[in-house]
């Protein structure tokens, strides 16, 4: 397998499970006549970003893993979030950015020197280091934050909806099944 094919193909399939989870979100606010603000600004614990926050940032993980590219080429532009639709339109506008770069030009990061700012520190590697130890990583994170969240405020997402893999029978519960035993 290709650089591209372990960051680049894997960050736009999760992008797209993430916009499934954006929608089916959006309705439930709807349906339920839940403040989306207030989502978009709850966190797990005070010391963390919030909702919002942790979407942006893990979907700019996925251009900060190619950021080389992104001098060269792409002219990010960045819009308000204050709504599920604005965080829409900026992760469509990321997985349209991902769509837009070569094969040829991610695999050959693989070996190039790239650096960003980790908190405090910076962290230093080759391309292929740099996706996979960090840049991956961190996506991840993020987004397993994001979905935390909704999952703490009861919002009706599993990890089917964000692995788009996993099939449960509705009201399953681990949780009640091992205690079934």
């Amino acid at each position: 397998m290709s650089l591209y094919d372990v960051s680049v193909v894997v960050f736009i399939q999760h992008l797209e499970r993430v916009n499934f989870m954006l929608q089916k979100v959006a309705k439930h606010v709807i349906e339920e006549k839940l403040d989306e603000e207030a989502l978009l600004k709850t966190s797990l614990k005070k010391d963390m970003f919030p909702f919002g926050m942790q979407v942006l940032i893990g979907m700019d993980f996925s251009l900060r893993a190619i950021k080389p590219l992104l001098n060269k080429k792409i002219i990010i532009e960045d819009m308000p979030i204050n709504t599920l639709e604005q965080l829409q339109l900026r992760l469509q506008n990321r997985i349209e950015i991902l769509n837009g770069v070569s094969q040829q030009d991610v695999d050959a990061l693989e070996n190039l020197k790239m650096a960003d700012k980790a908190g405090d520190a910076i962290f230093e590697a080759n391309g292929s280091v740099f996706i996979m130890q960090y840049a991956m990583p961190n996506f991840f994170f993020h987004l397993c934050m994001a979905h935390a969240i909704l999952r703490c405020e009861g919002y009706p997402v599993g990890k089917g909806d964000f692995d788009g893999i996993h099939q449960y029978q509705r009201g399953f519960s681990f949780f009640e099944a091992n205690n079934n035993d």
